[in-house]
């Protein structure tokens, strides 16, 4: 990419005439320099107007409760205009308790995410594997507080290919899933098992 729009002008323009910024994804601000030397000044002015509102304020009214709190009952907040985020504490506390996830959900919702697989498809597979890992035909996890075996998939694809005890899991993943160096290993493995 050698050019982007300017999100102030509108203009598309070379990376050049953008300064550089790291926390972007291509690693240049999203205003050409040209916006940034206008918007300066101001950027000034509104720094002052909020240094004057904090040293002044002293009450807030929180947007989620709307309720009237002091400002120390609200989080510190490089955003905001007199320097506190817009909920008081207590509705950020209440609002993070209604989304903690039990074990069962975020289970759940990784198998979708990631494998395209429901609890029931997961479960499916396992009986299908006569709940043993498709490799060695253990029983066992194999990891301390691992509570399921792992998905085994193709990388490239997305596919699902079955599942796994940890160590088989491991072992073909360390091998880079390629079968010639794991059927190398094993050709190493059972030369030395002969002696």
């Amino acid at each position: 990419m050698t050019s982007k729009k300017c999100t102030t002008c509108d203009v598309e323009k070379l990376l050049e005439e953008f300064y550089r910024q790291s926390a972007n994804r291509d690693g240049h601000a999203s205003r050409c320099k040209s916006c940034m030397q206008l918007l300066r000044p101001l950027v000034g002015t509104l720094l002052q107007k909020r240094r004057e509102l904090k040293a002044t304020a002293t009450h807030k009214v929180c947007t989620k409760c709307h309720t009237e709190k002091l400002l120390s009952d609200f989080r510190s907040c490089t955003r905001g205009i007199i320097g506190v985020s817009s909920w008081c504490k207590q509705c950020y506390k209440d609002n993070s308790k209604q989304h903690v996830l039990t074990p069962a959900v975020r289970r759940e919702r990784s198998l979708l995410s990631r494998y395209g697989l429901s609890v029931k498809d997961y479960d499916g597979l396992l009986q299908r594997q006569e709940g043993k890992c498709a490799i060695c035909g253990a029983v066992s996890i194999g990891r301390k507080g691992a509570e399921h075996f792992a998905v085994d998939h193709d990388h490239v694809t997305g596919k699902v290919r079955a599942l796994l005890c940890d160590g088989c899991n491991v072992a073909i993943g360390m091998m880079d899933e390629n079968p010639e160096r794991l059927e190398a290993a094993a050709q190493y493995l059972r030369a030395f098992k002969k002696e």
